[in-house]
């Protein structure tokens, strides 16, 4: 519930900002915007994967009662997540003087902005950003190893906060977006100071640690995921704004739509990955883990399935309220995104389960390529299509890379362990087929798209609930003290 109010505030915020800053900064204004917080954003690259590997780690040790080996874990990724931030930041640093002001001559001329600015607004987001990926992350293996999971959100929701009110407040009151940019960036380095002095109460005091290069050869396998995930919410949309920055202003506010219709969904997954991950180590058998997946990934999929429902249902309406001069737009990209939400209920649970067992590596090389057919997708459509180009390389990348590399990675896990993946397959695969016609219908008749979505939903949600009492029944022994739990 922490999580899901986090996520609510957040999603409100990203409705709010485009805006705000597109009524007060016009298109180029939103675009210096979107460039700046796209490049800071890739800094979470340097992680190299440690934060993602640390949280798995730490909640297996945990689950298997390896308390001190999870300290000494603890104390190692520390020391090495401070040393990557730091590199990262000067890196990316260097790479902004050499290619900046050529990379982003298009940005700066649609928002009237000098290099100068813009060179001081992106060095203070990769600051800010340094510090919470070194810091922050660190924060947040802790909090969830120790079960302390409310925490989290919370921490992001401040930081949210206090990086998205100084912004609006900066541009309300007529501030340039780059010097608004700056200002926003300092809001955050006291939440994520507080944060790390809290969560350092968690791990035991004690000079023994883990040594740094055993962290990073350990971690190695997260790389690549958080390459992707650093390509698709940082450099993505920053070539999306390179390429054509007249273009983001529907762009972006039509992938927000589509992220905020899926937001049960990334609660669940962003949520469930690590408890998923301790649980499956207190099991401990493969067949308990199988049987224990096979009852609930159902209503994983089921979760994505209302990102399809909030975006045939809610969304035509909340845009025409939230953005009336970009709805237009918004409303021809609707159905597209529509398609990649439905794509997204057969690959959603496996993604999790990939998270939970530990294999970050075959879920990064996989969003990876994901993450590099769409950009090269978004620099060939987009100059032609506009907005729409960047709809069509996003749900493409999609359907080509993410979902069935996915879902393949499943069937082959439980296969190695000697089970029948189709068992827990079919119905998530069936469920999503469903939700595939609701998109092109969307173009013909609103109404009858969501007639479509409701009923769909209805017949899996009666699938998921009448599987699991019948799993359930066959599988839990009768109770000696007549309790059917």
């Amino acid at each position: 519930m922490a999580a899901l109010a986090s996520q609510v505030c957040a999603v409100a915020l990203q409705l709010v900002v485009p805006r705000v800053l597109l009524d007060r900064w016009g298109d180029g204004g939103y675009a210096v915007y979107v460039a700046v917080t796209g490049v800071a954003a890739y800094l979470s690259l340097a992680d190299a994967g440690v934060q993602m590997f640390l949280t798995q780690r730490l909640a297996v040790m945990r689950g298997a009662g390896q308390n001190a080996e999870a300290a000494k874990l603890a104390r190692g990724a520390l020391t090495a997540l401070l040393a990557l931030a730091f590199a990262g930041l000067i890196v990316l640093s260097g790479a902004l003087c050499a290619f900046g002001r050529t990379a982003m001559s298009g940005v700066l001329a649609a928002g009237s902005a000098t290099w100068m600015a813009f060179a001081v607004a992106i060095v203070a987001q990769l600051s800010s950003a340094a510090f919470s990926l070194s810091t922050g992350g660190w924060s947040a293996a802790i909090e969830q190893s120790n079960e302390r999971y409310s925490r989290t959100p919370m921490a992001s929701l401040c930081r949210t906060l206090a990086l998205n009110l100084v912004l609006l407040g900066c541009a309300s009151v007529g501030v340039a977006s780059t010097t608004a940019l700056v200002a926003s960036a300092c809001a955050a380095f006291p939440i994520d100071f507080g944060r790390f002095l809290w969560s350092r109460l968690l791990v035991p005091p004690g000079r023994e640690a883990t040594r740094v290069r055993d962290v990073l050869r350990e971690a190695r396998g997260s790389l690549l995921l958080m390459i992707a995930v650093a390509t698709q919410g940082g450099l993505w949309p920053a070539v999306a704004a390179a390429v054509s920055p007249l273009s983001v202003g529907v762009a972006i506010p039509a992938r927000t739509v589509a992220n905020g219709a899926r937001l049960l969904s990334t609660v669940a997954m962003n949520v469930l990955w690590a408890p998923l991950a301790g649980r499956f180590a207190s099991i401990g058998d493969p067949t308990g883990t199988y049987l224990f997946w096979k009852r609930y990934s159902p209503i994983l999929g089921l979760v994505q399935m209302t990102g399809v429902v909030g975006l045939v249902v809610v969304a035509p309406a909340a845009v025409h309220v939230w953005l009336p001069h970009k709805a237009a737009g918004i409303d021809t990209l609707l159905p597209v995104f529509c398609a990649e939400q439905a794509l997204l209920i057969g690959a959603i649970p496996s993604i999790t389960l990939l998270q939970a067992t530990g294999r970050f590596g075959q879920l990064g090389a996989i969003q990876a390529v994901q993450s590099v057919v769409g950009v090269v997708a978004t620099t060939l459509l987009m100059p032609r299509w506009g907005a729409l180009g960047f709809a069509m390389a996003s749900v493409g990348s999609t359907a080509v890379c993410l979902v069935p590399g996915a879902i393949i990675a499943e069937y082959a896990h439980w296969s190695s362990l000697g089970r029948r993946p189709i068992v827990v397959l079919w119905s998530r695969i069936v469920l999503a087929i469903a939700a595939l016609a609701c998109a092109p219908m969307m173009w013909a008749s609103r109404a009858a798209a969501s007639g479509l979505a409701l009923a769909v939903f209805a017949a899996g949600t009666w699938h998921a609930l009448r599987a699991l009492r019948v799993d359930l029944r066959q599988t839990t022994p009768p109770s000696s003290s007549g309790d059917p739990r």
